[in-house]
């Protein structure tokens, strides 16, 4: 079987469609939201949590079976109900409409997979071990939870606004080069910083770290 192709969806703005509302769809959702899509939910059955989201107009509740109508406009479709017939009624009307579509009952047979996700602020960490053994896939997982903490989601922003000061000062390839390296080379520095809720020092550090690679090259 061919390796699934990795890739980050921009959802934004666009409107997705989970079918069925139980505790897999309701993870889906959480996702899509997340994600910053508009969610179109069709079930008959509905978590607590979605029921709430409903109510707050979060999302868009459908409490009916499924159609093909419920397609039109959509970006992308999960089928999540435990029903294995709908799930592939779904994945066959979403094929004919070149929609993407991923089936929560057997993910192999969908478009594609949902990959186990560690997130820091805009540090996105997915990974999966194709189906193969759920168990390593939970190790791997709390191994990437306890090397990457929560002090990376500012890290990652405070990079972000570093990245932005080197670009804007030198437009030779080769100093932004040294000064991220340098940067990087003081990860854990910065980290211990804003584990310590320094953020400010921190950024005063980073903002050194930087100049100073500029004073050694010379940038004006």
């Amino acid at each position: 079987m061919p390796l699934h192709y990795p890739i980050f969806l921009n959802l934004n703005g666009t409107t997705s469609l989970v079918v069925g509302g139980g505790s897999v769809g309701e993870r889906k959702v959480l996702s899509l939201l997340q994600a910053g899509s508009e969610v179109r939910l069709v079930s008959m059955d509905i978590t607590t949590k979605l029921l709430e989201l409903a109510s707050l107009e979060k999302i868009t509740l459908l409490k009916e079976p499924y159609r093909t109508e419920h397609l039109e406009s959509i970006k992308l479709v999960f089928a999540a109900t435990n029903n294995s017939d709908v799930n592939q009624q779904i994945s066959e009307d979403a094929a004919m409409r070149s929609i993407l579509c991923n089936r929560a009952d057997i993910g192999s047979s969908g478009d594609f997979v949902t990959p186990s996700v560690i997130r820091r602020g805009d540090l996105c960490i997915g990974f999966t071990t194709g189906n193969n053994f759920p168990a390593l896939t939970s190790r791997i997982s709390k191994e990437l939870e306890d090397r990457f903490d929560t002090a990376y989601a500012d890290y990652t922003a405070l990079l972000g606004k570093m990245r932005i000061h080197i670009h804007s000062s030198t437009e030779r390839s080769d100093i932004r080069k040294l000064a991220a390296s340098s940067l990087l080379d003081a990860e854990s520095q910065l980290l211990k910083l804003i584990g310590s809720n320094n953020f400010l020092l921190a950024e005063k550090t980073a903002f050194e770290i930087v100049n100073q690679v500029f004073l050694n090259e010379r940038v004006p």
